[in-house]
């Protein structure tokens, strides 16, 4: 049953308020006032785009953790946050929250009365606590303190975990109405760290954490990164060591993040090894709870060659929406002044390759200028949005923002929060900085005149804020292509879409070898079109845009959220009927179902990169980069083709 808080939470206006976001970086939306400070800053999105975001201040020497409640259009919707605790709690470090799929919000954090322990409380959008406090483990005895995490589940529920510094790292499933699962201890023995989760695909839940040798004290010691895969049961599946390392001195278990496949990444910054200097070391892992790098770099992988002058430090990052590529911002600061700093970026594939090179590009270059905190966030066409607090002799803890493109190029920078306070007085919430609804959104507390507030920003991925306008020129969707082979031995390509609103005039295609060389190649008012190839081989990319009256839209997207599709045409028979299945298995490619004489791999260009004889069904891809290819295999004397896409 429902409970009704103590504090008599008011809905400050009708849902159907107007948009509050504002385009000015001096101003901004402002969303609470009147408490001292606005710490633990975390924001978590609902499925329908509206913001839980949970904060604590510190008053009469306790920690309380409050909720506030936020439209997608910058409209709060409670005059005052919502309580959860009484008088004498004691917040955990980390404080955890997140939104769950019934449009609700779980937090989970320690407090005294009842009992010193990790508690959860679940509050819906109208500021009534649905269930709560409900105790979610119980810690070792003398244990002073927790860390808490949660993660959403995909039927209103959570999992939560609870480490006590000690001896264990709890982990168990709350259900949308308060039910909870068993405790599973995740790590007993050694002291456990860290502990950080990310929901899979398939109802169940990974925990990333830190294990070391407690006698070793808390600054030189031997550590373990480990991953445990546990099932929507409660069943601890799958348990993987990512980061296996000795003599680490100092650590700081920075972020994990899912993939967007059901697996994650996670990063650490640690200073160890040969030169005594800070570097930053990433770790993927599957939706099955396998590290994915750990093969090719046991100890990490290394953003950046380790160098004695120079610290790698604070990284954010973010997936790319397509291969699930880690995007990793971080900092490159002097190691004997750590006064200024430049940011720099780097894509790392799911198999550890540094895709724009060791050390990545620099996107902001070395200025007098200290850069705090900064988050990142990738949208549908694989920009890259970055907002950052810095601080120089001119400016005192302000926020700007910057977005680049696939390859790194700086498309846009402007002022995002102008306010000028000292930078301690600046905090950019943690949690769900990511694409939705055409914006990103970020919460902030700010200390402008002396006077600490919430504040919340939008912003687009071209730069602009404040209210989205709906664009009335939509893509077409569901965008796909593939190869006909015709009865007469003619051939081409089949580009077919579904249109967004039905008020389109006609469709305009596209064709190139990559997206810089697009030429338009013909316009129908069907929903296919036909690109005859007779004659031609390689690989092209196609792209569709509607056209309507007045203007036209952006590229229709394909269900993976590509605003193309690629073809190979190799004037050979692509035959369905043909029963087989090409897949990456690791660092293979695995041709199964088929007895073949042999079997060419190409890349988008039309290039032969492999070549294997006679039913060689494993084929090593690990030198192949990320990518689509295609593989074209002969048997009873003719080559059928599919395609595989190596991560």
């Amino acid at each position: 049953m429902k409970k009704i808080l103590p504090l008599i939470v008011m809905m400050c206006v009708a849902f159907g308020v107007n948009a509050q976001w504002v385009d000015d970086p001096a101003a901004n939306t402002l969303i609470h006032t009147g408490y001292s400070e606005y710490n633990e800053l975390y924001q978590s999105r609902c499925p329908n785009g509206d913001f839980f975001i949970q904060f604590c201040n510190f008053v009469g020497g306790d920690w309380n953790p409050k909720l506030m409640y936020v439209t997608k259009e910058g409209v709060p919707m409670w005059d005052e946050p919502v309580f959860m605790g009484q008088s004498g709690s004691t917040m955990s470090t980390g404080v955890s929250m997140a939104a769950t799929t019934d449009c609700c919000a779980v937090s989970h954090f320690a407090r005294e009365e009842g009992g010193y322990g990790p508690y959860a409380y679940k509050v819906n959008a109208q500021g009534e606590i649905v269930w709560g406090p409900i105790k979610t483990a119980e810690l070792a005895e003398g244990a002073y303190q927790c860390r808490t995490e949660v993660v959403a589940d995909d039927n209103g529920g959570v999992w939560v975990s609870t480490t006590d510094f000690a001896n264990a790292i709890h982990v168990r499933h709350i259900a949308a109405d308060g039910t909870m699962g068993d405790d599973i201890l995740v790590h007993v023995g050694d002291l456990g760290g860290v502990q950080k989760m990310v929901s899979s695909n398939d109802g169940g839940v990974l925990v990333a954490y830190q294990s070391y040798d407690a006698a070793q004290g808390w600054t030189m010691y031997d550590e373990t990164i480990k991953v445990t895969k546990i099932d929507a049961s409660g069943n601890i599946v799958n348990t993987q060591t990512m980061m296996n390392t000795t003599t680490i001195q100092g650590w700081k278990f920075m972020s994990i993040i899912p993939d967007g496949m059901g697996g994650g990444w996670c990063w650490i910054e640690h200073c160890g090894g040969d030169v005594d200097a800070f570097n930053i070391y990433a770790m993927h892992f599957s939706a099955e709870g396998n590290c994915t790098t750990y093969a090719s770099h046991p100890l990490g992988v290394q953003v950046s060659p380790t160098d004695e002058y120079y610290y790698r430090i604070q990284g954010a990052g973010t997936c790319d929406v397509v291969t699930g590529d880690l995007i990793l911002a971080f900092l490159e600061t002097d190691a004997d002044y750590q006064a200024y700093n430049s940011m720099r970026v780097i894509r790392i594939s799911q198999s550890g390759e540094l895709l724009n090179g060791a050390g990545g590009t620099v996107i902001i270059p070395v200025t007098e200028a200290n850069i705090g905190q900064f988050r990142v966030a990738c949208a549908p066409d694989r920009s890259i949005t970055i907002l950052y607090c810095y601080a120089d002799s001119y400016n005192d803890g302000v926020i700007r923002a910057l977005a680049v493109d696939p390859g790194m190029s700086v498309l846009w920078e402007k002022d995002f929060n102008t306010n000028q306070c000292i930078p301690e007085s600046k905090e950019i919430a943690e949690g769900a900085y990511e694409y939705a609804d055409g914006q990103y959104v970020v919460f902030f507390q700010d200390g402008r005149n002396e006077v600490n507030g919430l504040y919340g920003q939008n912003i687009q991925p071209d730069g602009t804020m404040g209210p989205v306008v709906e664009n009335p020129f939509l893509a077409p969707t569901n965008l796909t292509g593939e190869y006909v082979w015709n009865d007469d031995n003619t051939y081409g390509a089949l580009i077919s879409w579904t249109p967004a609103t039905g008020n389109e005039i006609s469709f305009d295609v596209y064709k190139g070898v990559t997206t810089t060389d697009l030429e338009l190649i013909g316009n129908t008012t069907e929903t296919e079109y036909y690109d005859d190839m007779t004659g031609e081989e390689g690989g092209y990319l196609y792209q569709v845009i509607a056209v309507y009256e007045g203007g036209e839209s952006g590229p229709a997207m394909t269900a993976d959220g590509d605003t193309y599709v690629i073809i190979n045409i190799t004037d050979v028979i692509e035959n369905s009927e043909t029963e087989f299945s090409v897949y990456q298995d690791g660092g293979n490619i695995i041709i199964k179902g088929v007895d073949f004489e042999n079997a060419d791999i190409y890349n988008v260009s039309g290039q032969i990169v492999k070549h294997v004889g006679s039913n060689s069904n494993v084929i090593d891809a690990s030198d192949l980069n990320a990518g689509m290819y295609f593989v074209n295999v002969k048997t009873d004397g003719r080559t059928v083709s599919r395609k595989v896409v190596i991560r």
